[in-house]
């Protein structure tokens, strides 16, 4: 990223804490060039706090940073130097004993494997979430957060919350050298693992970081008490940044000294938020800014089991994975089918209702992803802009899906359930998805939709897509890739075109319509 663009937009946008251009820009689209947004979420979803001076930031990114550090130390344990003190018949693979850091060694594994698992399903398609260095910092950073947060642990789903994180921070801030040779891409504060005996538990050989591990949520129970979901600093963390690679300058960098403004305090407040150092640090940070917002959409109720549902085939089938009528993402669900969209659209409301089907079945999806497998990656990052500007309980998702589901109503009522079932899991492509952000916004607003309406919206999100929207792939994305240094990590713009490819564009006649190849019918 040009880090001129970069002080540019934090002029305008943050510096001076006016943060109503901020939220207008976010909720208009305004945002899609944007080079500075992982900075922006972060301010959004108050890990940095508003009510401070942008000059206090980097002294508060400063703690959340030695924070993570101070986790990383206390939860990647090598059992070999942490019982070098205790006798032998305690610190041994197969000792039973409660102090032995085999133990948690081997919790570890367990818990990084399932993590793993989920990882190497992040966009396969895409070389960049395919990248070994990439998946390593995903999984220590859910790893850590489990850790962390041992009554909610590691659920599905959490993975594809931090890609696009990952994905925002390594883009902007790709000008420098992202991680550092002499760690290959490792965090400098992993050791390397000490390889697990054989015949201990079953567990062979663990020798780097990256091996697959896996947790089961009763054993990340027994971990150290659930502190908040933002770390609210360092109590036990390093005193410096000694452990920290030498940054690498951008071009940009070496010239930046211009005289607009205040520069100099505008640039030794800047450059360390985007520091590329601690890229790992602060997609913790972010993450589990987002995770205080969504915590409870991961988490069971206590009341009775779902009932069973009918499959696609007609025939009854119990519903994957047991959910209950009290967890708060079923309540969350159940209020968006019943009470906005009723509103909105009794007829479509009605008809689900006469068929039965439960908005938590298709809709659990929708809200606990903050619709990541719904639309492409770019797409998604301005509507997470939106999402997050909106308000601090992120309620503008329940006006989206709303919108979402006028949008497919002319391929649901009248529909037979197994139609209906089809379309919904499916969600079909839009040319631009940022409708439905406008859309919930004129829902909010009580405003009805007329085709004059729907037009200027289209209208809109087509100019926003040209003047402002996402930039062409780049051309490595479009070439074929020459040889590459392995230890080279690939940044978003280099790896990724799509994160999944894009079916041809479909006409938005309006709110309530359809896409008009669409009409006849439903098409999976």
């Amino acid at each position: 990223m040009n880090f001129r663009q970069q002080r540019e937009e934090f002029a305008e946008l943050l510096w001076t804490r006016d943060f109503s251009t901020l939220r207008e820009r976010s909720l208009n689209g305004g945002l899609r060039k944007c080079s500075i947004r992982g900075l922006l979420w972060e301010v959004l979803l108050g890990c940095l706090p508003g009510d401070l001076s942008p000059n206090e930031w980097p002294k508060v990114i400063e703690i959340h940073r030695k924070e993570y550090k101070s986790l990383l130390d206390q939860y990647l344990i090598d059992p070999y130097s942490s019982g070098k003190e205790m006798p032998a018949s305690i610190c041994n693979p197969l000792s039973t004993n409660e102090e032995n850091p085999w133990n948690k060694f081997f919790q570890r594994a367990e818990l990084e494997k399932e993590i793993n698992q989920d990882i190497e399903r992040t966009y396969p398609e895409s070389e960049f979430f395919q990248q070994k260095s990439i998946q390593e910092l995903m999984l220590r950073i859910l790893f850590i957060y489990a850790r962390q947060n041992p009554k909610l642990s590691y659920k599905q789903g959490m993975h594809e919350l931090l890609a696009p994180i990952v994905y925002v921070l390594m883009n902007e801030r790709s000008g420098v050298q992202t991680h550092t040779s002499p760690h290959d891409g490792v965090s400098p504060y992993i050791a390397e693992r000490p390889a697990a005996p054989a015949g201990s538990d079953g567990l062979e050989a663990a020798p780097t970081p990256d091996a697959s591990v896996q947790e089961s949520a009763s054993d990340a129970g027994s971990v150290d008490p659930e502190p908040g979901d933002v770390p609210a600093g360092a109590t036990n963390a390093s005193s410096d940044r000694a452990d920290a690679p030498t940054p690498v300058p951008t071009p940009d960098e070496s010239s930046t000294a211009e005289s607009d403004g205040e520069p100099d305090q505008l640039d030794a407040t800047l450059r360390p938020l985007l520091d590329p150092q601690f890229i790992e640090h602060d997609a913790f940070l972010l993450f589990c800014g987002i995770m205080g917002k969504v915590k409870e959409w991961f988490a069971h109720g206590n009341s009775t089991p779902l009932s069973r549902i009918k499959s696609l085939s007609g025939d009854a089938a119990p519903f994957t994975g047991p959910m209950e009528d009290h967890a708060p993402i079923v309540v969350k669900c159940k209020h968006i089918q019943n009470d906005l969209l009723s509103k909105r659209d009794a007829a479509l409301h009605q008809h689900l209702v006469s068929l039965h089907i439960e908005p938590q079945v298709y809709m659990l999806r929708w809200v606990r992803l903050l619709f990541g497998r719904e639309f492409h990656l770019e797409d998604l990052l301005p509507i997470w802009d939106a999402i997050f500007a909106y308000s601090p309980d992120l309620s503008l998702i329940d006006h989206i899906c709303v919108a979402m589901m006028v949008y497919i109503r002319e391929q649901v009522v009248g529909k037979e359930y197994t139609l209906c079932m089809r379309r919904l899991f499916k969600f079909p492509p839009v040319e631009d998805p940022y409708v439905f952000v406008l859309s919930a916004q004129s829902i909010i607003n009580g405003v009805v939709d007329t085709p004059e309406k729907t037009a200027a919206l289209t209208n809109l999100t087509s100019s926003l897509g040209s003047s402002r929207g996402t930039p062409a792939p780049s051309p490595a994305v479009q070439r074929t890739e020459p040889a590459r240094n392995p230890q080279l990590v690939l940044t978003p713009n280099e790896a990724v075109s799509r994160s999944r490819s894009r079916p041809p564009c479909r006409t938005i006649w309006g709110m309530g319509a359809i896409a008009c190849s669409a009409r006849s019918g439903v098409h999976a």
